[in-house]
């Protein structure tokens, strides 16, 4: 490439001197020799400096970065999340000097916040109009605090409004705690919901991703299954891709670290010890109809799963799924971490620039602070530009060169072509989305043309850094993390240079996303259908459930409605790996509590039933029913993630591309048919006529179309993804280490190369586990005895 360059600047020298007469031309040869060699000497110069300012090799192989003289922080975490909770706790329990920068707020004990996040859902106020019901009875539940004896109810500033309960004992958890209420999480700003671009073979409907904008991330607002994917999972990372330290065996400790498993006392899968409790969610409430849909598939011949967990038994029917949910009734999730330190004085909560912690707080959590980019010298991290969100604000009130962008709505992500109305949307299409209007499809050859903004907004006024000596984290997730690192230089060279960002090092970030493509399939329970929990009956009676809640105990208050399902294959159980997983979901008959409002006393027909902001959730996500959720195990389809400019709160391009592939869709139809055939064999008082896909789709391809037009999902992956060298897409090693950069690591769900076997929250503990350790053992120190 050089040498054409000095060919390029030679040439025409050399043209010109053809132009001279030929006695000139002769005295010119010594001369033309010597810029032929100063040419060269400039390609040479040229070169060096390339390589001087693009020391990108990439190497499997490599020890880690020296450690810098400067920088305020020993480590920069970037996301308290699943992952990064644990990486800084981990490594602020090895003494080390830590700062965590959390885009979202700490929730876990703050009652102000807690009400703020719980009111505006349960009253329908900010949901665009939606809903504008107030349900005072849910409220209380949602934003009770025991203060002595009596308990208060809290507006969305912390300040009681009222009396509830007396004599009531305990500390009444909030929504981030209630395992009842963790699907409402997703009604709140404690998600980002990114919007898909419009899926080409699904209806071209855009879909959104809820992902945690929280402490604690999406452990902290997702439905709290545990599952640790199959044996044959990490082994494929570990053996078939070479990734060193990822087998079944070699993770199999960091699982069990995390772990308090009450239910399962399995030694050799399972951990007693660590700071996440598990729990068989059936052991919280009872649930009939539950036992016989399992029953059903036992004699269909399913072979029963007793411990999803344990390596050796992957396919079949279980009533025993897991979830992260502690003897106490309380959700259990990686904020937990920091809860730990914090009991421990070893936390400090503070504002960017705000000098009030001592070296007792070995970490520092920044809380509404967002990372817009890491900082590099000679390919070096060295730290981190964010801003602070009260910063953010201030500079909103000025016009913003964004017209997308509505300073009044925050620093929420933004889809421009996501122009239609919210309640039309539903009234259309009330499942998960609706198609995009034929002028607003997406066109990846267009993009520039239809979808890019014609201005980026200029944030360099309000924009700050922090630096750190080891090493940057990022912990953000699958759809931040990727964001980050191309905003920082590190992507696709091409696409970068596209959108006029300095190219550090030229990896394939975003190339290979994945996902768990899911589809819903509904049926009403029959109307001698009795609930087993009914506010009114509960209200009646003095709260007997929530009282039993607010003690400690498990009940209704502790399940996500998620106690069984099966592992399954378009091939069977023989010799075959599940193709599928399929949740049984049981909400109690959601959808009678919004009816026959007539039976209800008069005094509770506006009080006692569901807020419609809630039912209207479940109706639209098809859980108010007797519902299943049939999902992919490992995908075929690959996506991608590009941005969309420069703006660090414009949500980047996400294209998951589903149902683009003629096997998954085949194993999703699959997954239906099963569903189809439990239920022809449970009993009849437990089910009434199937709503989705209904009677009307029979064949392989109605059936194929539906998953289609229904498809969704929640877990995506891989948008960093580990490998070696030589592996086309990777973009990090098995160390978690950015390639072709030093002092810089990914630590979330951005990393896995293939996706694992169910829910992947409990993977991701897993590997904020196992990546701690490797950066305690690259620098080798070990935990001190405040060890989390």
């Amino acid at each position: 490439k050089f040498m054409c360059m000095g060919l390029v600047l030679v040439g025409p020298l050399h043209l010109c001197m053809l132009r001279l007469p030929s006695m000139v031309i002769m005295r010119k040869i010594s001369s033309s020799s010597m810029l032929l060699a100063l040419a060269f000497l400039a390609i040479i110069i040229v070169n060096i400096t390339h390589a001087a300012n693009n020391n990108n090799k990439c190497e499997d192989n490599r020890s880690s970065p020296k450690v810098l003289k400067d920088g305020e922080y020993d480590f920069i975490v970037a996301g308290g999340g699943t992952a990064g909770a644990i990486v800084a706790a981990r490594l602020a329990s090895a003494d080390f000097h830590v700062l965590l920068v959390e885009s979202g707020e700490r929730l876990y004990d703050d009652a102000a916040i807690s009400a703020k996040f719980l009111m505006p859902v349960l009253t329908g106020a900010d949901l665009d109009g939606v809903v504008d019901a107030v349900n005072p009875i849910i409220s209380k539940i949602g934003s009770l605090k025991t203060a002595g004896k009596d308990s208060a109810i809290l507006d969305a500033e912390g300040k009681k409004v009222g009396d509830f309960v007396e004599g009531v004992p305990g500390y009444m958890p909030h929504i981030q705690e209630t395992p009842f209420m963790g699907l409402y999480m997703s009604m709140t700003d404690a998600v980002h919901n990114y919007p898909t671009t419009p899926q080409i073979y699904s209806q071209k409907r855009e879909i959104d991703y809820p992902r945690g904008n929280v402490l604690g991330g999406s452990s902290a607002a997702n439905t709290m299954v545990y599952f640790r994917g199959s044996k044959r999972d990490f082994d494929q990372w570990g053996h078939d891709l070479g990734l060193q330290g990822w087998s079944y065996d070699e993770v199999l400790p960091y699982f069990k670290k995390f772990e308090n498993n009450w239910d399962v006392k399995d030694a050799s899968v399972h951990g007693f010890n660590g700071p996440i409790n598990i729990t068989i969610m059936k052991n919280h409430a009872p649930s009939p109809a539950s036992d016989e849909w399992t029953s059903a598939a036992l004699r269909l011949g399913w072979p029963k799963i007793e411990d999803a967990s344990n390596p050796e038994t992957v396919y079949g029917a279980s009533d025993s799924w897991q979830t992260f949910v502690g003897p106490n009734g309380k959700r259990s999730d990686s904020s937990a971490y920091i809860q730990i330190l914090d009991k421990k004085g070893k936390v400090c909560w503070n504002k960017p620039g705000v000098k009030d912690c001592d070296k007792a707080h070995r970490l520092h959590v920044w809380t509404k602070t967002y990372v817009t980019k890491v900082l590099f010298k000679d390919n070096r991290a060295f730290g981190v530009e964010y801003i602070n969100e009260a910063d953010k604000h201030e500079s909103d009130k000025t016009e913003h060169p964004n017209k997308d962008f509505h300073a009044n709505e925050g620093v929420k992500h933004h889809s421009p072509y996501n122009k239609w109305d919210r309640i039309e949307v539903q009234k259309r299409n009330p499942r998960l989305g609706a198609p995009v209007a034929k002028e607003l499809a997406f066109d990846w050859d267009k993009t520039a043309e239809q979808y890019i903004p014609e201005t980026t907004p200029d944030f360099s006024k309000i924009t700050k850094r922090v630096t750190a000596k080891f090493e940057v984290v990022l912990s953000a997730g699958a759809v931040a993390s990727a964001q980050i690192l191309m905003l920082s230089g590190v992507g696709p060279a091409d696409h970068l240079h596209e959108r006029g960002i300095d190219i550090v090092a030229d990896l394939p970030v975003g190339k290979r996303m994945h996902d768990h493509q899911e589809v819903i399939v509904t049926y009403k329970y029959p109307k001698s259908f009795v609930a087993p929990f009914d506010f009114t009956t509960e209200t009646l009676k003095g709260f007997p459930t929530l009282r039993k809640h607010l003690a400690g105990e498990r009940s209704f208050f502790s399940v996500n409605g998620v106690p069984a399902g099966l592992e399954g294959s378009s091939k069977g159980p023989v010799g075959s790996v599940p193709k599928w997983h399929l949740h049984h979901i049981i909400m109690g008959g959601l959808e009678n509590f919004d009816w026959n409002l007539a039976s209800y006393p008069e005094t509770l027909q506006t009080t006692s039933r569901l807020p419609r902001s809630v039912l209207e959730f479940y109706r639209w996500t098809g859980l108010a029913y007797h519902s299943h959720n049939c999902e992919l195990s490992q995908n075929h389809a690959y996506g991608r993630l590009e941005l969309r400019n420069k703006d660090p709160f414009q949500t980047p391009f996400l294209d998951p591309r589903y149902g683009s592939s003629d096997e998954d869709n085949y194993e999703m139809v699959d997954c239906i048919k099963a569903v189809r055939a439990i239920m022809a064999e449970s009993d009849p008082q437990w089910v009434g006529e199937e709503l989705e896909p209904s009677k009307s789709a029979q064949t392989q391809e109605q059936l194929t179309q539906y998953v289609r037009n229904n498809v969704w999902g929640h877990h995506i992956s891989g948008s960093t993804p580990m490998g070696n060298c030589s592996t086309w897409y990777a973009v990090t090693d098995s160390r978690a280490r950015v390639h072709k950069v030093e002092g810089l690591r990914v630590a979330d769900i951005s990393l896995i190369p293939t996706i694992p076997h169910g829910n992947p929250a409990g993977v991701v503990m897993m590997m904020g586990e196992k990546i701690a350790d490797m950066i305690l053992k690259d620098y080798k120190k070990a935990p001190t005895k405040d060890e989390v």
